[in-house]
């Protein structure tokens, strides 16, 4: 994919900052915000696919930076037709090392542990990836029935996610290049 035909989607969940009326009076043709109202993030994710027309939908929150070419290194991943969902690696804005690329957990406390991105460059699968940055198949989403609105604010919806995927046949992919 060139990335040249895309829409966005902007779910405001209720935000009371103001960050949304720029994006509101921007002229920028390809940006259109929906009123969530409070929904919480899985419903909130839910509307935006709904209203979405394209095949490859990429929930990412707000506070997300990335790095050139994302977008046709998702399409990488998405290739794989036994691929559920992918993610990136992840970091912090103000210090880009370490970062973590998927997640397990790592004891009976069901804590996420990320694993240390390796230096290669290739997909792989891993158990879990935070919804933080999440992407999906159109096909793909509505066959695991979206996020499980039963999440009524924000925490674990995302682990929920992977684990279906797993159920349903899915493997979850990372893609370390990818930030």
């Amino acid at each position: 994919s060139s990335g040249s035909d895309y829409e966005i989607l902007v779910v405001d969940d209720g935000s009371t900052d103001g960050s949304v009326a720029s994006l509101e009076q921007s002229p920028r043709q390809r940006v259109k915000v929906l009123e969530g109202g409070g929904l919480g993030v899985a419903r909130a994710r839910n509307l935006g696919a709904r209203h979405a027309r394209g095949e490859v939908f990429i929930f990412m929150d707000a506070h997300c930076r990335v790095t050139p070419g994302w977008l046709e290194r998702f399409d990488e991943a998405l290739q794989y037709q036994e691929v559920g969902l992918a993610g990136p690696a992840f970091t912090k804005l103000e210090t880009p090392h370490p970062s973590g690329c998927g997640m397990y957990w790592g004891d009976y406390t069901l804590d996420p542990c990320w694993f240390e991105t390796p230096e290669m460059s290739d997909i792989y699968e891993a158990p879990l990836t935070t919804g933080a940055c999440q992407t999906f198949r159109r096909e793909t989403f509505e066959a695991l029935g979206g996020y499980d609105p039963g999440f009524t604010r924000w925490g674990y919806e995302d682990v929920e996610m992977c684990l279906r995927v797993w159920l349903l046949g899915y493997h979850v992919a990372v893609h370390p290049a990818v930030t």
